[in-house]
């Protein structure tokens, strides 16, 4: 079974160290690698958690 929340986590983690998004291990294009950059983009504030519903957007904004 394919565990996404592995990558997000990963990316999440090193987003949190300040790390850069370009220390991603995975391949580009690969779907580990799409968790891992959202994981990463999430942690820094570039975009809504992936857990985040539409409502909860909509009153962050």
């Amino acid at each position: 079974m394919f565990d996404r929340t592995k990558f997000l986590n990963e990316g999440a983690k090193a987003g949190l160290d300040g790390l850069p998004a370009d220390i991603c291990p995975y391949p580009v294009g690969s779907p580990e690698h799409m968790l891992w950059i959202e994981g990463w983009k999430c942690a820094t504030g570039s975009v809504a958690a992936p857990s985040a519903d539409i409502e909860d957007i909509a009153i962050a904004a």
